[in-house]
């Protein structure tokens, strides 16, 4: 039997193995250790928070350009804006244009508080004019808020007119020969405009009456009547050949008796309420002294009335004689005849006269209340 020789190994055992000198480890091991150092470092670096930029000084804050300010203030407030113009570069205007009506004020203080918060010193100036907030610093403007220009309110609306019901005045001319007539009207519930005739022996005692029981006073004027001298009207009247200047004096003569007149009318008349030229030298003073006319019509051809509207005095003329016929139940009739008038037309005056039976007419008128619906008013109310 053969015998197999055990072939002879060829490795190295673990100990016969030979290591690298350390000369030539030490340097591989540095640089190792230095591209770690480096990692970490620069991880360091990376994970290090970024440091906070220095704080403002408060001089930079009080002069920072405030528009960035107030843009943010518009925004908060809900008010839209766009920028149109800057003039002068970052440092200069900055012009904001805004739909929105002009708020004035309320804003401006609202816009200064919010600046003040933020530590700018910028000022808050109101231009209502223009309809504008502008922002200065230091006197120089730097932003200008541009509102809705404010329209002007629309004039008020006229107020609605007032519908009134008829009207109607009653004069009682010739007053003044005897105060037991005045008596007798004053202590009727009617509101009667009282005529005086200044050359009356009572005139002025019944004048005070009337006044002092808050009745309309009217100056009865003594004018020339057509039949004159027949026909006197007493002799301190007016007449139309008298001169313009002896006219004014003995006119303003007769006013002076019954200074407690707001108005006038004709005492006959006939002839004088015909002449234009002595009735604008009446109705001029009249004016002057912003008294009222009423003309009697004594005459159907009167100009009086006509020159009165002409010269800008208020004036009326009147509609009914009440007691031409001097009886109560005439005159009823006619004060029938001048309510209707009034509800027709709206408006009406009747005259009458301290006759007793005139009185007692109006006295019936009164207790039965025959003129319900018509309200009796002073003449003045019916001039025009």
């Amino acid at each position: 039997m053969a015998v197999k020789k055990k072939k002879k190994s060829t490795k190295r055992s673990p100990a016969k193995r030979r290591s690298a000198p350390l000369s030539a480890r030490l340097p591989l091991a540095a640089g190792i250790l230095a591209a770690v150092a480096f990692l970490c470092l620069g991880l360091t670096l990376l994970l290090l928070p970024e440091s906070p930029p220095p704080a403002p000084t408060p001089d930079a804050l009080a002069l920072a350009d405030p528009t960035p300010l107030v843009q943010q203030f518009l925004d908060a407030e809900g008010v839209t804006w766009q920028m149109e113009t800057v003039v002068g570069g970052a440092e200069g205007l900055a012009l904001l244009v805004s739909e929105f009506p002009f708020p004035g004020e309320p804003l401006a203080e609202s816009l200064q508080r919010y600046l003040h918060a933020q530590a700018n010193s910028a000022v808050v100036e109101v231009r209502e004019a223009v309809s504008q907030l502008a922002v200065t610093q230091k006197g120089n403007e730097r932003s200008i808020i541009q509102f809705a220009k404010l329209q002007p309110p629309p004039p008020p609306s006229p107020p609605p007119p007032v519908v009134q019901g008829p009207r109607l005045a009653l004069i009682m001319d010739d007053l003044g020969r005897n105060l037991g007539a005045m008596r007798q009207l004053l202590a009727l519930p009617l509101a009667v405009t009282v005529a005086i005739l200044p050359g009356e022996p009572h005139a002025a005692a019944a004048a005070e009456m009337a006044q002092a029981q808050q009745h309309e006073v009217m100056l009865h004027i003594p004018m020339e009547p057509q039949g004159y001298p027949a026909i006197n009207p007493g002799y301190d009247a007016l007449f139309v050949d008298t001169p313009k200047e002896d006219l004014v004096s003995r006119f303003e003569a007769l006013l002076a008796k019954v200074p407690q007149a707001v108005g006038g009318n004709n005492h006959m008349g006939s002839r004088f309420t015909r002449d234009v030229v002595g009735m604008r030298v009446v109705l001029n003073v009249m004016k002057e002294r912003g008294l009222y006319f009423v003309d009697s019509r004594t005459v159907g051809s009167s100009v009086a009335f006509d020159v009165a509207q002409q010269t800008g005095v208020p004036s009326a003329s009147r509609d009914v004689f009440l007691d031409n016929v001097a009886e109560v139940e005439p005159i009823l009739d006619q004060l029938a005849a001048l309510k209707q008038l009034a509800e027709r037309r709206g408006t009406a005056i009747g005259i009458c006269h301290p006759y007793p039976q005139t009185l007692e007419a109006l006295r019936y008128d009164v207790e039965r209340d025959l003129l319900a619906g018509v309200e009796v008013v002073f003449a003045s109310q019916l001039v025009h």
